[in-house]
């Protein structure tokens, strides 16, 4: 998947309705976005499972949408996201990746049980 990602809705609008008058994604995202770690290589976040994503709501967009479907804005944290999944594929998860999957899979499980948990202190 890439992503453009931008500060505020009106400009999310403002991406989505340029890539409709036929502007390139790449390009855009080279000129406008806010993520200085993708920006240059055209928004590409390259192959990733659902897990391996910080923001729950941007990874299940990404698998949501169709291979060439555009999106947005998807709002996370971090600002507003232009996205569009480029292809999926089963692949074969390469070892060095498996610490941070873990990791990430542990504290979206430690964020679902902090926000659930009723905690009362007696003193």
């Amino acid at each position: 998947a890439r992503h453009i990602l931008v500060a505020t809705e009106p400009e999310a609008q403002s991406v989505l309705d340029r890539l409709a008058a036929g502007e390139d994604f790449s390009a855009l995202a080279a000129e406008v976005s806010l993520d200085v770690t993708t920006r240059d290589f055209g928004g590409d976040l390259g192959w990733f499972i659902r897990e391996e994503l910080l923001d729950v709501t941007l990874a299940d967009t990404a698998f949501a949408i169709g291979e060439g479907e555009i999106t947005g804005p998807v709002i996370t944290r971090l600002g507003y996201h232009v996205l569009q999944t480029i292809e999926k594929e089963e692949r074969v998860i390469e070892p060095e990746r498996m610490p941070l999957l873990v990791e990430n899979v542990f504290n979206r499980w430690l964020e679902e049980e902090l926000l659930a948990a009723n905690i009362v202190r007696n003193q």
